[in-house]
């Protein structure tokens, strides 16, 4: 399905997402890694959970990290449409693009902004 390693943004609530990620997860290369303080090397997939809460400078340490690799495929979740927070300033619009390549929505209709 990801032969080509390609980032997915997930979009949807913290049970979807990882529901999602479940299902994602087995068409991907291992070793996994989980972004964080602990990570250490360079994993073929690297899971991001909750990226529209990182901080400043954690999404320049990120968008800096996945730069450097090119062959980490990159799996993040949100809770929230990272779009308008780009539009507000909030979230990094290189690092959107660069995790939006693949984009699974699960939000409702009711939660998305038109």
């Amino acid at each position: 399905m990801f032969t080509m390693r390609q980032n997915v943004l997930i979009e949807g609530s913290g049970a979807e997402a990882e529901a999602m990620l479940r299902t994602v997860e087995p068409h991907c290369r291992r070793p996994f890694g989980d972004w964080g303080p602990a990570l250490t090397g360079r994993p073929a997939t690297l899971v991001v959970r909750d990226v529209s809460n990182l901080t400043g400078a954690d999404q320049l340490r990120l968008l800096e990290w996945i730069r450097k690799g090119t062959r980490t495929q990159v799996l993040s979740m949100t809770r929230e449409p990272l779009y308008p927070l780009v539009r507000q300033g909030r979230f990094s619009e290189d690092l959107f693009y660069l995790l939006n390549i693949s984009k699974i929505g699960l939000f409702g209709d009711d939660d998305r902004e038109l």
